[in-house]
């Protein structure tokens, strides 16, 4: 008997299932296996395929809306498509990307292939307006601010859902010199410290916010450096206005600390 660490993972999407999408994009060869070069690329699909599936495996909504912000070539997108044309269920997923040439690909093969409640747009995250409201708010590694934006929007349309994978993250430590505080002192922790830091903000904001919050490992290290996911759901009940000061006064002891700014703090108390 194979020891169950020998296994074959199961994956949402496994090895050997043949999707013409994926194929098309280069995750995938026309034999169904994985193409080396993408196979770091898969195992990221698949994993955050298992947190929508969470998500929507308890969720009975007649429809879910979706809004992929910083989609690029919509590996992502496509298969979050897939999955819930797969189940029956009805969806409708916008995609959007800076990128106009990635942007029209996508829409090609959207409109190849009969997914009409797909749509790709061309648009900045900071001043994107939906022509719905979406149940889930999705980004997968927006870079440095650009995930703050994606939270912000989805907490201003009251998406029920939220993942978020930030990127690379420079707001803090382009603010933070080096100084005699111990983690701030060497370049490399101080850089991993800020990242973190970053991210406890947005969670606490996002609590903040009425949201209940979780931050997990993403994938493995080995797969990716970038393996932190925030995932929010909104709160049926709004906490109380004393819970909400302690929440926020916990972000804002941070970054008077360090004497900082930080653009998700900045967008929801602006806009208070």
């Amino acid at each position: 008997m194979p020891q169950e660490h020998n296994r074959a993972k199961k994956y949402i999407i496994n090895e050997g299932e043949f999707s013409p999408v994926l194929c098309e994009l280069g995750v995938q060869t026309k034999d169904g296996h994985i193409a080396a070069p993408m196979y770091d690329k898969f195992r990221q699909i698949n994993r955050f395929l298992e947190f929508i599936d969470d998500i929507a495996s308890k969720d009975d909504a007649e429809e879910f809306k979706i809004i992929d912000f910083g989609c690029g070539k919509s590996y992502l997108t496509f298969l979050v498509y897939e999955y819930f044309m797969k189940r029956g269920r009805r969806v409708r997923i916008v995609g959007l990307d800076l990128k106009r040439a990635v942007i029209e690909k996508c829409r090609d093969i959207a409109a190849r292939h009969g997914f009409d409640g797909l749509s790709f747009e061309v648009g900045d995250i900071k001043d994107y307006s939906p022509a719905f409201k979406p149940d889930m708010v999705i980004s997968l590694h927006a870079c440095d601010t650009a995930t703050d934006f994606a939270i912000y929007n989805a907490i201003s349309w009251g998406a029920r859902y939220i993942l978020a994978i930030p990127c690379c993250q420079h707001e803090l430590n382009l603010q933070v010199k080096k100084s005699g505080r111990l983690l701030s002192s060497y370049g490399l922790l101080r850089e991993r410290f800020l990242a973190l830091s970053t991210d406890a903000i947005r969670a606490k904001l996002l609590e903040y916010s009425d949201y209940d919050v979780s931050v997990m490992e993403f994938i493995d290290m080995e797969h990716s450096p970038k393996n932190i996911m925030i995932r929010a759901k909104k709160r049926a009940r709004p906490r109380s206005d004393e819970k909400k000061a302690l929440l926020l006064d916990e972000a804002e002891d941070f970054l008077k600390q360090y004497g900082v700014t930080q653009t998700l703090h900045t967008l929801i108390t602006k806009h208070e």
